[in-house]
């Protein structure tokens, strides 16, 4: 099989174990064969998810670069509240076209602590620039939590270990849940007391019926304790907010005390539940604060920011960075490329550069890649856009192509979206969505196709 310069360039970028496994799958056919890795594919816990059979290799020096991207972007965004409005309740509300009595909820009992601390996964694109954040995920309900119940999958598989044998490749194991379950456990006995005998942590999910990655966690969470002190004691509880009781401002279940509750509602949180969170006798990830924070306009926020003295000149750097030209779609004069532009006249007249998103959606939804609609079908969108203010615009951030398994025998370029784990200001490692083709029409989601792998870090 022929591969392109562009696509060893691009992966010998990543590490040259990602170079290294290049020339292993055009060596060895079987490595293009999906079946080969039917012990990934079909494992019990993820046979009805859609995964690419072929992992990324990164090193150390672009472990490095994600960690940074990541962490800084994320430090920014988390200021953007207090650095732009001033936590002016009026100046959010209007400028997030959100009421006042719903900014005040989000607002509800969160302390600048806790939005210190909040838990994040921002997406970001390797370009032919460099890494480019497309959007920030600032809440508990992220995807790409299997971590560390596939890395072994993937490691283990025949075809994989092959590979990493041959190569001698020494592999950084993932430690995800240990870093997110200790991160949760440091902050709680240094905000509750380091003398507590028992720390219980309820997560909130609508339905739950994976016993391995339940299993997995309370296994773990008890060491974790054990590690964090000795003779500490405590449990998980997986549950819903309706079996949790409240009393006195404590949170329990049954006869268990919760001291650390995570929402995986999508900030949807009772106001009891608040009401706890605000009074000190919980800890809360992430709330309803996630509804301002999530929100695609922070990204334009930074980038027609990226200039202003609001930021210190590193923060600038940042900002010019990673965070691709971005505006909410109003009627403004702006600029773009140092160019003064009329920005609706502007984005009309060259559709094929940019992608139009609403500022809250999921899953790719009302994601419009200019490229991908007509000259009538984009008019129509920014003229919606226009009335309803809740939209962005951004300049379309093309992948560099990778090389992936496809089908049943095969392989063919793919485009990539990376999402990098931040927990308060810690980086967490990261996982991918991959998705065939080069077309600037394509929305790299699962929900429209793509499909998950993981990200193995190597020792180079």
């Amino acid at each position: 099989m022929e591969i392109k310069k562009e696509i060893y360039a691009a992966h010998k970028a990543l590490s040259m174990c990602s170079f290294e496994f290049l020339e292993f799958a055009k060596n060895n056919p079987d490595t293009l064969k999906r079946s080969n890795f039917n012990s990934i594919l079909l494992d019990e816990q993820f046979k009805e998810k859609p995964i690419q059979p072929w992992p990324a290799f990164v090193n150390k020096k672009t472990r490095k670069e994600m960690e940074k991207a990541a962490v800084n972007v994320c430090k920014l965004i988390k200021c953007i509240p207090g650095r732009i409005f001033d936590y002016d309740f009026f100046k959010i509300s209007d400028y997030y076209e959100i009421p006042m009595d719903r900014v005040e909820l989000l607002f509800y009992g969160t302390k600048d602590e806790d939005i210190e601390h909040l838990l994040a996964r921002g997406d970001f694109i390797f370009s032919s620039n460099g890494l480019k954040c497309v959007e920030y995920n600032v809440e508990s309900n992220l995807g790409g939590w299997e971590l560390d119940l596939l890395e072994p999958l993937y490691i283990n598989n025949p075809i994989i270990d092959t590979f990493l044998k041959e190569n001698d490749v020494r592999i950084r194991n993932n430690n995800f849940f240990p870093l997110f379950l200790g991160f949760l456990v440091d902050r709680a006995l240094n905000k509750f007391s380091n003398r507590m005998e028992r720390l219980n942590l309820a997560l909130v999910l609508p339905a739950y019926k994976d016993v391995h990655a339940q299993l997995h966690l309370t296994v773990l969470y008890r060491k974790i304790l054990q590690q964090k002190r000795d003779g500490l004691m405590g449990t998980i509880i997986i549950c819903l907010f309706d079996e949790l009781n409240i009393i006195d401002d404590s949170v329990f279940y049954r006869d268990e005390k919760i001291h650390i509750v995570i929402e995986m509602t999508n900030g949807i949180v009772p106001f009891m539940i608040l009401h706890a969170a605000k009074s000190g006798n919980i800890l809360l990830y992430n709330g309803p604060i996630s509804g301002i924070m999530s929100n695609k306009l922070n990204l334009a926020l930074l980038s027609e920011h990226e200039n202003s003295d609001i930021f210190s000149l590193k923060e600038r750097e940042v900002i010019k960075k990673y965070i691709p030209w971005t505006r909410k779609i109003i009627q403004m004069n702006t600029s773009y490329r140092n160019q003064e532009i009329q920005l609706i006249d502007f984005v009309l007249s060259n559709k094929d550069e940019f992608v139009i998103k609403p500022a809250v959606g999921y899953s790719g939804e009302e994601v419009h890649p200019g490229a991908s609609v007509s000259e009538m079908q984009w008019e129509n969108l920014i003229k919606r856009a226009v009335v309803e203010k809740r939209w962005v615009v951004q300049e379309y951030i093309e992948s560099l192509s990778f090389l992936h398994q496809s089908g049943e025998y095969g392989c063919v370029e793919h485009q990539a979206v990376w999402g990098f784990f931040v927990f308060g200001s810690q980086y967490a490692g990261g996982t991918m969505r991959i998705l065939p083709g080069k077309a600037k029409t394509v929305i790299i989601n699962v929900a429209q196709g793509a499909e998950k792998s993981i990200i193995i870090e190597v020792e180079e």
